[in-house]
């Protein structure tokens, strides 16, 4: 399986387009947010591309063409109280932005889909057959990984769908090689990101967490 041919991100060329992106974040008050860095390591790795959802659209921009002046928008974008930034597990994103600015940086209104699945089924474990006759059965914690939050609430098979993960993609390929299909992975898997907010929003709501 490869990603739906109808999946098709928009990709930012210029800074006018790089502005009109930030206007509609500021317009809709909320995106989810990803980078694809050239490694795992902020004071050693750059950001190549940022990667955007919008409720009716996901961007691309590549830092290398636009400059990583973009960066210091990102700084604005996450210290920004009035707009929801959704991110999963946020401090990778966070330390690359904080690197590049080499400042301390005041981010607001973030929602961490890790830390909020890990709060949603805190206490929860799943069963399996054990074969030890005093543990008959084997307690297992939920995987909170993106792809298990997309497939637990979604009902999408990440894995099946693009294969690799944004850390394995920014590993096995440089930014500057990858394909037109493993960018469009990377914006899918930020794609799912607001959907998934939306559910686990309603669960915290809902039991008061």
């Amino acid at each position: 399986m490869t990603v739906p041919p109808e999946f098709r991100p928009e990709f930012i060329e210029s800074q006018p387009e790089w502005r009109s992106a930030l206007q509609e974040i500021e317009r809709f008050g909320i995106c989810g947010l990803n980078l694809l860095a050239t490694g795992p390591d902020p004071l050693s790795h750059e950001v190549g591309l940022v990667l955007l959802a919008l409720p009716d659209t996901e961007y691309v921009a590549n830092c290398f063409e636009l400059g990583h002046d973009i960066l210091r928008d990102l700084a604005w974008l996450l210290e920004n109280k009035k707009i929801r930034k959704v991110l999963y597990d946020a401090k990778f994103c966070i330390s690359f932005v904080r690197a590049s600015e080499s400042r301390k940086l005041y981010a607001e209104n973030i929602f961490d889909l890790l830390l909020a699945s890990q709060i949603c089924w805190s206490g929860y474990y799943e069963l399996s057959p054990s074969s030890s006759p005093k543990n008959p059965w084997k307690k297992r914690a939920p995987d909170h990984s993106l792809a298990a939050l997309a497939e637990r609430h979604l009902g999408i098979r990440l894995n099946d769908v693009l294969g690799k993960s944004l850390l394995e993609l920014c590993s096995d390929e440089r930014i500057d090689d990858l394909s037109s299909e493993s960018i469009k992975s990377a914006a899918m898997q930020t794609a799912v990101l607001l959907p998934i907010h939306s559910i686990l929003e309603q669960l915290i709501d809902k039991n008061c967490l």
